[in-house]
């Protein structure tokens, strides 16, 4: 277990140092870009997974689904994602790109009914960099130029330990599971810094020394809940690999206040001949300025569809309250005005024409594929006069298991199209393709690098 969690701590700390993987400027708002909490099943799938559970992946989404891994086969997932972004405005247009870390999970079963998750991975991202030029009017009615200067970079990561537990079973003696009830819950550690900053510069000379920089540095370390359950039934099963089944899952992220520090500075200065930056005064310092940052009510439910393992058809529908979003800083209550309530609805199906138990020697390798393909939309948390942003996008997936390995283990691939925002209103529009890169090691006890050597 110390290894285990070594390991983790490492990953901990690449997705930590690494963290500006955000490149949009709204990220700017509340926390930061929220951050998708699926892996890249769901990711294929358009972001469902509240519904499904599978002894072959980890699935985040909802604990309760830790309650099915395979016996004897512990588990690794890790994933990379990247996104090119193009960013359009109504006077100007740029394009970006983007490829981290994006998650690593271990999952272990726990005797017949139970299971453990130990991962790690973004829970909101910080990344924008934008100026903004306007005119400037002194006493003397004298016009120039003043550039405002809007930079931010950081976010949360969240570390968790999950637990899930099958409380109620049917079974049958021929046919085996018939229905079930499972019950789970992650413990969260979300750790990291939000830093932003506006740097107004004056263009003219003559009252350059006018130039100022205000930074901010928000560091939130604090533990969170979030419970699931599932229950599923087949409605028709004449063998273990003929059915047909439902299930049905929800999920709750209690709200709660979570520590903040907030850092605070303020300075005047300006430009010598060599362009290098002077400091001629600091208005305002304080580095140690205590608070609370209320993260809202989480809520979702999500169907699933399992027909033989071949077909696995599923919908989401998630909620949060972001216009209950605050920060006390000091005892001073603060809220922003452009966040308010969200939701998310997405679809997929996943296709597989011959899963694990129907497969035969002479199995071609195209009929062990997995092929997946989902739908979402996102009325998003940002809302500006009376626009509030929403998001589409259309997803599609391949699962490549290692077909000469005796394990279960694969390679995923997905990719993502999709579009946010508006270039109306002075607002900007966000056109991305995102993909993502998974490997799921999850090796058989007869593979012999699994298996602990023994010496006479």
């Amino acid at each position: 277990m110390r290894r285990i969690l070594f390991f983790a701590l490492v990953f901990w700390q690449a997705i930590s140092y690494g963290q500006t993987t955000s490149i949009s400027p709204y990220s700017g708002f509340g926390l930061g870009e929220l951050a998708p909490q699926g892996y890249d099943r769901s990711f294929a799938m358009g972001g469902i997974g509240i519904g499904f559970n599978d002894s072959l992946s980890i699935n985040p989404l909802n604990p309760a689904s830790y309650s099915f891994f395979k016996r004897r086969n512990p588990m690794f997932q890790v994933g990379l994602k990247g996104q090119q972004l193009n960013l359009t405005s109504e006077i100007n247009s740029n394009s970006t790109f983007n490829f981290s870390l994006n998650n690593f999970a271990l999952g272990f079963p726990i005797a017949e009914k139970g299971g453990l998750v130990i991962g790690v991975n973004p829970a909101t991202t910080v990344g924008y960099n934008v100026i903004v030029a306007e005119e400037f009017t002194d006493a003397e009615d004298y016009t120039f130029p003043v550039f405002n200067k809007f930079e931010g970079s950081g976010g949360y990561n969240k570390f968790y330990i999950g637990g899930a537990y099958r409380l109620i079973e049917k079974t049958d003696s021929l046919l085996g599971r018939l229905s079930f009830l499972s019950i789970g819950v992650n413990v969260s550690y979300f750790g990291g810094k939000k830093f932003t900053l506006l740097d107004v510069i004056y263009a003219d000379s003559t009252v350059s020394y006018r130039n100022t920089k205000y930074t901010e540095t928000q560091i939130i370390n604090d533990i969170g809940f979030d419970f699931g359950i599932q229950y599923q039934k087949y409605i028709k099963k004449t063998s273990p690999i003929d059915y047909v089944s439902l299930t049905v899952g929800a999920t709750v992220n209690i709200p709660k206040f979570m520590n903040t520090k907030f850092e605070s500075l303020v300075h005047t200065y300006q430009f010598d001949a060599t362009g290098s930056e002077i400091t001629r005064d600091t208005t305002f310092f304080n580095d140690n300025l205590k608070g609370d940052s209320y993260i809202p009510l989480n809520y979702g439910v999500g169907l699933m569809l399992d027909i033989n393992k071949k077909w696995q058809i599923g919908v989401d529908y998630e909620a949060q309250n972001w216009n209950n979003f605050k920060q006390i800083i000091e005892g001073v209550e603060i809220r922003n005005r452009a966040l308010t309530n969200m939701f998310r609805v997405g679809a997929g199906l996943q296709f597989n024409p011959a899963p694990i138990g129907s497969r035969k020697i002479n199995t071609s390798y195209l009929k062990m594929i997995t092929y997946r393909m989902g739908v979402r939309y996102t009325q998003q948390y940002l809302k500006f006069e009376d626009y509030q942003l929403d998001e589409k996008a259309v997803s599609f997936g391949l699962n490549l298991p290692f077909s000469k390995s005796q394990s279960y283990s694969s390679l995923n691939l997905g990719i993502e199209f999709g579009t946010s925002g508006t270039i109306e209103n002075g607002l900007i529009q966000q056109d991305f393709l995102n993909f993502m890169i998974g490997l799921t090691l999850l090796p058989h006890r007869f593979n012999r690098w699994f298996v602990k050597r023994k010496y006479n």
